[in-house]
């Protein structure tokens, strides 16, 4: 008996162990998509919580679902099918599927997948207003235009029956709590209550004045509430069919949507007009509080609102085209659900093929990228324009761009470099879109416009013309911004225009299915090309001049242009509308974009398609080739700029700008480069499983990588963020004290922290004050107490005079991923004191290691010792400034103890100092690549005792991040070239083929701690030593605090003058002494002063 039981025993740990294992795989495996945050581009309609309360779901006119984190803000998923609007959404209530309304369809969805599960399509159901599911799940219940309700059968998408008797559209359908029931609210200005299971009228509610826009039953099934355009929301009894009371403190001019509380002790109203948001006592009728609106303005109406499952929050919906979240007993908004980019609409190649110029459908931006270096720009606003800019052009010397804005019919002429405006030029009066184009040798653009607009999706063109209206052509003289040739003679709008590579001719493809040749000179129509019959959305001359291409309707055709025959049409092309074409430098191949989200390579001489580029998620807009025809880009209504190996199909890189001016550039590998605060702004789905990339900053901000990426090589995946999720995904936070914003009169504050551990254990855990570190789990904060399972800590943070922002975030044991931050702010109403400066100031010229000593390390920080403390003196209460020079001063643990001793002392008000000058260089330890300085007690170089030995990059994080002043800059003077031994040499070459460079351990250093971080030089270049006594970068900095960096002549030395003074000055000095380049690596954080002139 014994023994069976072991086997079993062993048989079900088997099982186990197998399940668990496949379990692992599975989530490993599961993909991983990187996306940015589109959000709705139209109107809001409709809102709903989860079940569970941890997502919400959206439904728009922008003819999309979307899923939503509640928790953070971000964009889960979108679900594309809908041909119209959509005007309703539900969950399920096991939260597993959605159901939506719109156009003259129900679908029901998936929520984990996104995927459409079915349509409701057995009747014609007009325009289906509003939809709702069972309480058990098993059916569906619908409200249309065509005055119905409609019951269905959820499992197998059919009618079960029709709730007629309405005599107006229905808006709003809701059941009762146990199903038997349903009610209906009418443009008929009724309610109605039905049986479900005879579809027969119960009983009808009479007494508003205007039609019926929302219904919901009470919990308790017992009442039922209605919102109407009469401006009133009103209580009514269910058994009786009378109004209980009216709620007639209305501010709203119509109520457009009405919900009760889980308790039913309260009710939610969101309309048109000025309190377009309003909680009500269901008790009195009596207006509880109103929610501060969406942007604040009458006509951004509330269409839809709803409350979460505990009735903490409440979550609206609006025509300014987001959702939001809200504290119920505040009345406080939390977060704001909404994109933070825009569709790419317009893509180009500098002629030299390293610039990258793109434009953003929405708003008045251009946006430049080198993708020599994979670094953005925003030239932004290109003043004058007050739209949308539609397209763009370079000039063929790459200095200039011409653009063209939606609705202020001017083309304007940029300077690439500076962003100003050299001139414009005016005379077409379209009111919707124009293309432009330089002529071949730069004198000439070319225009041409529409007055015709195409609304496209998914595989219909709908077209909104104004006859009569501008079809021109139109040339200008560059120099002069004067109109010297009309081109008159198309019917439709013109969508795309080109000039001949000897610029004698144009040729222009319009909305009226034709394409058209021009005589530049005597702007005369030379011939048609007849042949399209769904319009032409994109033309292009082959290089040699001989063939035009054109892409339009479903079809791409090549053209003889002397004869204006059709060769041939690309067959092969899958249906869908084609929106951009461009030919290869070589004129062998043809590529083009399309309506289904693809890119395609065509072989010219035979028609042949020769490779797909799948991956973006939206249509594709634009395309166009290098200039050496190795890489192909592609801009697309998923907000991501694309680059292709052409040989391969392989996508090489995104590029990605925002609303606020901030920029990614990522790999597929999940490898990026991002401006400071741009890794916010894309998401990461594993799953159904939503983070932020910031989140992953450590480990996949590489910007070296991605400039090898750009440069055609290949990398190595070291790292996948899906199988780091997985098996090391990071702890969630949860405050427990304080729970909300709140205002205190004292100088620190006990924050109480919950941390659960979701499988990647708990490593640091780090508090931010205003963006800085002020501390961390085991250094600069006070433990009050901590417990095992869900662990709970207490911090001492102290506090600053006015706001402080307080941000945590806990990385999991292997620092390779943060949470998701746990933020409060306490405003402090305590005196104003004056300051302190302190500075730990370290010099190491004689290492235990002889053969990498240096000269000039400890003069020169004895004497920005000195500088400091002069310089500071008036401006601080008190300056201490220790000064760590000989080599027993300068070891590991001599440094380390030295900077926990001012963490002790040092007030969050003051200001903290750390200068370094020594080596510095890129170790890797345990698949680990750390930034080191090498400190005095180092004396082998290999990776495992520099490890043991020297200073590392997490150990300067958790030293400085523990010292808890908001103001801090750290100066690092490492040289790790020029009078270094051959062996730190050759280690320095060894790092730069791992790939972790100085330039991102700096700035992930700057990131962590949130202080200024001034540093050298660059990672190709040597440090400079032997100027005049100092070392290049301390030269320059002394300089600059004796006065140089006093550019406003105001008498003092700050954060941001002094970075522009010595990011200039030490390039300068050292191109003109040595005779080679000196870059410094510099991140600013905040801007204040912290010396005085004397």
């Amino acid at each position: 008996m014994k023994e069976k039981v072991t086997m079993r025993l062993k048989s079900v740990l088997l099982i186990l162990a197998i399940v668990t294992s496949v379990s692992m795989v599975y989530a490993a495996t599961e993909k991983t998509e990187i996306f940015p945050q589109l959000g709705h581009s139209f109107i809001v309609r409709s809102v709903a919580f989860s079940p569970d309360g941890r997502f919400a779901l959206s439904g728009s006119w922008d003819q999309t679902l979307r899923l939503w984190d509640v928790a953070t803000g971000k964009e889960i998923r979108s679900y594309v099918g809908h041909m119209g609007g959509v005007n309703s959404v539900a969950f399920s209530p096991d939260g597993k599927l959605a159901l939506s309304g719109g156009d003259d369809t129900l679908r029901l969805w998936d929520v984990a997948t996104g995927k459409e599960i079915r349509s409701f399509v057995e009747h014609k159901i007009s325009f289906v207003k509003s939809v709702a599911f069972s309480q058990d799940g098993r059916f569906a219940l619908s409200g249309s235009l065509d005055r119905t309700l409609r019951l269905w059968n959820i499992a197998k998408g059919k009618e079960i029956r029709s709730f007629s008797g309405h005599t107006g559209g229905v808006n709003a359908v809701a059941f009762s709590p146990d199903g038997r029931y349903a009610l209906s609210g009418s443009d008929d200005k009724t309610l109605r209550l039905w049986d479900v299971a005879t579809g027969k009228t119960l009983r009808l509610f009479s007494g508003h004045t205007d039609g019926v826009s929302s219904v919901a039953f009470s919990p308790d099934g017992r009442y039922a509430l209605s919102g109407c355009h009469d401006s009133t929301q009103r209580l009514w009894n269910i058994k009786t069919g009378k109004q209980i009371r009216l709620f007639a403190e209305h501010e709203t001019i119509l109520v457009n949507s009405v919900v009760f509380s889980p308790d039913g002790r309260f009710a939610l109203s969101g309309g048109y007009g000025k309190g377009n948001l309003s909680l009500w006592s269901v008790a009195t009728g009596k207006q509880i509080r109103s929610f501060g609106g969406h942007t604040g303005r009458v006509q951004d109406q509330v269409n839809s609102v709803a409350f979460s499952p505990d009735g903490k929050f409440a979550l609206s919906g609006s025509d300014d085209k987001t959702l939001r979240l809200w504290d119920v007993a505040t009345g406080k908004e939390i977060r704001s659900f909404a994109g933070h980019t825009f569709s790419v609409n317009s893509v180009a190649f500098s002629s030299g093929g390293r610039i990258v110029l793109l434009s953003g459908h929405g708003d008045a931006t251009l946006r430049l990228w080198d993708v020599a270096t994979g670094r953005g720009k925003v030239i932004c606003p290109f003043a004058g324009h007050t739209n949308s800019i539609t397209t763009v052009a370079f000039s063929p010397d790459g200095r200039f761009a011409l653009s063209w804005s939606i609705d202020d019919n001017t083309l304007r002429l940029k300077d690439i470099t500076t962003g100003q405006e050299i001139r414009s030029f005016t005379g077409h009066t379209s009111r919707f879109k124009s293309v432009v184009t330089f002529s071949p040798d730069g004198r000439f653009a070319l225009s041409g416009s529409s007055d015709e607009r195409k609304m496209i999706k998914s595989s219909s063109r709908t077209k909104v013309r104004n006859d009569g209206g501008d079809y021109t052509l139109r040339l200008w003289d560059v120099a002069t911004g004067k109109e010297i040739q009309s081109f008159a003679g198309h019917t439709g709008g013109v969508s795309s225009i080109a000039f001949s590579p000897d610029g004698s001719f144009a040729l222009s493809g319009s909305w009226d299915d034709t394409l058209r040749l021009w005589d530049v000179a005597a702007g005369k129509q030379i011939r048609s090309f007849a042949g399209h019959t769904g319009g032409v959305d994109s033309i292009a001359f082959s290089p040699d001049g001989r063939f035009a291409l054109s892409g339009g309707d479903d079809t791409l055709c090549l053209w003889e242009v002397a004869t204006g025959k059709e060769i041939r049409s690309f067959a092969e092309q899958e249906s869908s509308l084609v929106q951009s074409v461009a030919f290869s430098p070589d004129g062998r191949f043809a590529l083009s974009g399309s309506l289904n989200r693809t890119l395609c390579l065509w072989d010219v001489a035979t028609g042949k398609q020769i490779r797909s580029f799948a991956g973006h998620t939206d249509v594709v807009n634009s395309v166009a080739f290098s200039p050496d025809g190795k890489f192909v880009l592609s801009g697309s209504d998923d907000s991501t700029t694309r680059l292709w190996d052409i040989n391969t199909g392989r996508e090489i890189a995104r590029f990605i700008s925002f609303t606020d001016g901030e920029w990614v550039i990522i790999t597929p590998e999940g490898y990026f480069n991002a401006s400071a605060n741009g890794a916010k702004h894309l998401n990461v789905r594993v799953g159904n499983n939503i983070y932020g990339l910031d989140q992953f900053y450590s480990r996949f901000y590489r910007p070296e990588l991605v400039e090898l990426a750009l440069a055609g090589k290949s990398i190595e995946a070291k790292d996948d963020i899906g199988t780091l999720t997985a098996k090391s995904l990071a702890p969630s936070l949860k405050l427990i004290v304080p729970e909300k914003d709140i205002s205190v009169n004292e100088e620190k504050i006990i924050v109480k922290l919950s941390v659960k551990d979701n499988g990647g254990g708990i490593g640091d855990i780090i508090v931010y004050s205003n963006g800085v570190q002020i501390g961390n789990r085991t250094r600069g904060l006070v433990v009050k107490a901590k417990q095992t399972e869900d662990e709970a800590f207490s911090f001492d943070v102290p506090l600053s005079v006015g706001k402080n922002n307080i941000r945590m975030v806990a990385m999991n044991r292997e620092g390779s991923m943060e949470s998701a931050p746990a933020e409060v702010t306490v405003t402090a109403n305590i005196r104003v004191a004056r300051p302190n400066l302190y500075a730990v100031v370290v010099g190491i010229d004689e290492y235990r290691n002889k053969s990498i000593a240096l000269k000039y390390a400890a003069s020169d920080a004895t004497e920005f010792g000195d500088v400091l403390k002069k310089q500071a003196t008036p401006l601080f209460d008190k300056v201490q400034v220790i000064v760590l020079s000989r080599p027993t001063e300068t070891t590991r643990d001599v440094i380390r103890k030295i900077l926990e001793q001012v963490a002790g002392e040092i007030k969050l008000d003051d200001v903290f100092i750390f200068f370094n000058a020594s080596h510095g260089l890129i170790e890797q330890v345990e698949g680990l690549e750390q930034y080191y300085l090498i400190t005095s007690n180092v004396l082998l170089l290999s990776s495992d005792r520099i490890a043991q030995s020297a200073l590392s990059q997490t150990e300067l994080i958790n030293l400085i991040g523990a010292i808890p002043a908001q103001k801090k800059i750290i100066f690092l003077d490492t040289c790790h070239a020029g009078k270094a031994g051959k062996r730190l040499q050759l280690a320095l070459l060894e790092q730069r083929t791992r790939g972790l460079t100085e330039s991102t351990a700096i700035k992930l250093l700057q990131r962590a701690v949130g202080s200024s971080v001034f540093a050298a030089s660059l990672d190709s270049e040597a440090a400079l030593e032997g100027y005049k006594g100092h070392g290049l970068f301390t030269y320059v900095l002394l300089e600059g605090m004796r006065g140089k960096a006093d550019i406003k002549k105001d008498g003092y030395i700050t954060v941001n003058n002094l970075k522009d003074y010595m990011e200039e000055e030490i390039i300068t000095l050292s191109e003109k002494v040595f005779n080679r380049q000196q870059t410094p690596v510099i991140e600013a954080g905040a801007n204040f002063p912290f010396g005085k002139v004397q």
